[in-house]
């Protein structure tokens, strides 16, 4: 039950970031990844894949196998998970690793 005067989306949004930091990116730390929480919005999360995770090819067999599952079952109210379509800071500063160390 939400306490008196505070934004259940807000509750949920907590409940979502302690699920990421507690259950989710302990696992995924092990492949030397982990997620961040973009924005919840009514019923669907919204997470950016970072480290070894943002490039890897494996991002939506991970999405469905680990974060959606964990997020679905721990968060009451949750429907869907998505990922994020922005390009990630890792790639960004590679691409400017490269122009800047071509010829």
């Amino acid at each position: 039950m939400a306490e008196m005067g505070r934004d259940p989306s807000e509750e949920m949004e907590e409940q979502v970031r302690s699920v990421i930091e507690n259950t989710i990116n302990p696992e995924l730390l092990k492949h030397n990844g982990w997620i961040e929480l973009v924005q919840v919005t009514g019923d669907t999360v919204c997470v950016r894949f970072r480290g070894a995770c943002s490039g890897c090819l494996s991002v939506y067999e991970t999405l469905d196998a680990i974060v959606k599952p964990k997020l679905m079952e721990t968060v009451k109210g949750i429907r869907d998970v998505m990922v994020s379509d922005e390009v990630s800071e890792e790639l960004i500063e590679f691409s400017r690793s490269l122009f800047t160390h071509q010829k």
